[in-house]
């Protein structure tokens, strides 16, 4: 064996390396081969199994490692606690009482333990958690160097037994009191994490209004912690809000807000800047006033901000967001006002007052000082109104763009006297060739006509948009409650324009009018145009494919089927606030993506597109 291989940090990466690719479902993907490392030679034993016991996705482990005759394993299928369901999965579980041997095997290796996963999935695990349960006493907590625990569980049996892995080394926790429970128990658990855990710096903990008192007991546990980075959790008292206001480390905060917080009370209090490191800030509440006192009370100055809201539909409450997040001296990075379907803490004596229905540029003005936006998604109940000038304004106002949605799930019309859509197809244009970052893409449209934009029937090459830059990312489109009479113009255009383009989301608005005066007519109009948008859909994916688009009536009409059923429901395709994460992760790509020497629209024809479509589509996955 080669002398460097007798250099243990050596050794620690080379394994560190084989453990890279760990899923907190599924566990190492070199799992096999560690072990087998740990069993080849004296040298490579030790670091071997601290990789492979470093990160544990399951109690399995506990249960495998040792002999044989101490357990077995479980094919019966079981009785997933959520459904009702029978599963497949197998289980394992303890044959026989633990000796004094099995303890020690577990001793040896429950320290080398840094990451733990317990995530159940609806089965049951009590058995196995009792057992381990009745560790020796030198033995609690039971795994003495944790780091990281995430206990995710249905299990009713499951959630007291979390005590035995709340480690004093603990330095993030994910955990969650599920709803089904709300017993007095999980308020004792919230109520004494903060003095089981003292150096914790993620607390991510989930639970519900039937949890009594959970609000109270959990905030007694923030007040302990005082290294926090990053804080998520349902509600908090005044003083948990003056606590971590204090903290000179919290980055990330995510908090159900209501106006029964005296904001300015705990501002009063505060001898210094409160929230100074503060850029980061999701908050969930009835409507936008308690997020608007909170950010005005605070002065926060945010670079991401998320605000979900069950009353969301009130515009100039939109205008008043807007300008509150441009007090702030930071570039934001991103902005999503959501609608917020769960459970949200309601103040007392709670009464709205809706204040304007219609969005127009002016609600997005105050916003244009951030120029390195990258996400803007925007769903509210309100009416949004902008023309192409406007569009194409707000585009020139955030250059870096990779996120734009605007009311694209709800439609830019609320009701029957709410505005039509005044942006045309030119108005999409103008936004891709001003935006060349775009990924996600949410407009309402007016496709109603494409005269001054259709390419000749010879190639790509056009006025309107000859030398405009293609959009290689885009390959979801929402236009809301777009209106579309000639669907084969309009896919030509698209595709001339977005080559990797495969899926159009149209008229999935979530607001139903049947209860308006035009109810009838609507719903005719939603039938009509999804199936315009489906026939849309299904000729630019035959562009890509370089299939015909001229197909007989017949086989138009199980298209329009096919597309109606597959692409354009509303339950089947993801929404952009999702897009929106996954694209945040990859906001740093390399500019070079985007640069100048970009293709253009007329510098190739379509062979040439469609010739490098799948080497693209694998670049721009990577």
């Amino acid at each position: 064996m080669h002398r460097a291989l007798l250099i243990t940090e050596i050794l620690e990466h080379i394994f560190a390396c084989l453990n890279e690719g760990f899923d907190r479902l599924e566990g190492a993907k070199n799992g096999g081969t560690l072990s087998a490392l740990a069993r080849t030679c004296r040298a490579f034993n030790e670091s071997a199994l601290d990789a492979l016991w470093e990160n544990v996705a399951s109690l399995d482990a506990f249960v495998k490692c040792l002999p044989s005759n101490a357990w077995k394993i479980n094919d019966d299928p079981f009785i997933a606690i959520e459904t009702d369901v029978p599963q497949s999965k197998s289980t394992v579980t303890y044959t026989r009482p633990l000796t004094p041997e099995d303890w020690e095997i577990i001793k040896k290796n429950a320290p080398r333990v840094r990451r733990f996963y317990h995530i159940s999935n609806g089965w049951d695990s009590s058995d196995i958690l009792w057992e381990l349960g009745l560790a020796p006493r030198d033995m609690h907590p039971l795994l003495p160097s944790l780091k990281h625990l995430e206990w995710q569980i249905r299990s009713d049996g499951d959630r007291s037994h979390i005590r035995m892995f709340l480690s004093p080394s603990l330095e993030s926790l994910r955990y969650e009191a599920h709803p089904r429970w709300g017993k007095k128990r999980d308020a004792s658990i919230l109520a004494n994490i903060g003095i089981w855990c003292p150096r914790l710096k993620i607390a991510h903990i989930g639970f519900g209004s039937n949890v009594k008192g959970g609000t109270a007991a959990f905030s007694r546990s923030v007040v302990c912690w005082n290294h926090l980075t990053s804080l998520r959790c349902s509600e908090l008292t005044d003083e948990a809000l003056l606590h971590i206001a204090r903290l000179p480390t919290l980055q990330d905060l995510c908090v159900g807000l209501t106006t029964d917080n005296a904001f300015a009370d705990i501002r009063s209090r505060l001898t210094t800047a409160p929230f100074p490191s503060l850029t980061h800030v999701e908050v969930c509440s009835v409507n936008f006033a308690a997020f608007i006192a909170f950010a005005t009370e605070m002065s926060l100055s945010l670079v991401d901000v998320t605000l979900l809201a069950s009353d969301n539909l009130c515009s100039q409450a939109m205008e008043e967001v807007f300008r509150v997040l441009a007090n702030g001296n930071r570039q934001m990075t991103r902005i999503r006002i959501l609608e917020h379907g769960g459970e949200v803490p309601i103040p007392k004596d709670y009464d709205f007052e809706i204040r304007g229905r219609t969005m127009t540029i002016e609600t997005f003005r105050p916003l244009f000082k951030f120029g390195q936006l990258r996400t803007l998604d925007v769903t509210v109940m309100c009416n949004l109104l902008l023309s192409d000038l406007e569009i194409i304004e707000l585009a020139r106002a955030f250059p870096l763009l990779e996120n734009l949605s605007l009311n694209a799930e709800y439609g830019w019309a609320m009701n029957s006297e709410g505005p039509t859509s005044l942006v045309t197809l030119y108005g999409l244009l103008s936004v891709l060739s001003l935006c060349r970052r775009l990924r996600f893409l949410g407009l309402e449209i007016s496709a109603e006509t494409t005269e001054e934009l259709l390419p000749p029937p010879e190639g790509l090459r056009h006025a309107i948009y000859a030398g405009m830059p293609v959009n290689r990312f885009i390959r979801t489109l929402r236009v809301g409650n777009a209106k579309i009479n000639e669907p084969e113009a309009v896919a030509r255009l698209l595709f001339a324009v977005m080559p990797k383009l495969y899926r159009i989301v149209a008229w999935s608005s979530k607001y139903s009018r049947e209860y308006e005066d035009d109810a009838e007519e609507w719903e005719q109009d939603l039938v009509r145009y999804r199936k315009r948008w489906s026939r849309t859909e299904v000729i630019v994916s035959r562009l890509r494919l370089g299939l015909p688009v001229n197909v007989d009536d017949e086989e138009s009409s199980e298209d329009e089927e096919m597309g109606t059923d597959v692409d354009l429901s509303d339950s089947e395709g993801e929404s952009d606030s999702s897009e929106g994460d996954d694209m945040q992760e990859s906001g740093d790509e390399d500019e070079s993506d985007v640069s100048e020497d970009d293709d253009m629209v007329g510098s190739e024809d379509e062979d040439d597109i469609m010739e490098s479509d799948d080497e693209d589509l694998n670049a721009d996955e990577g």
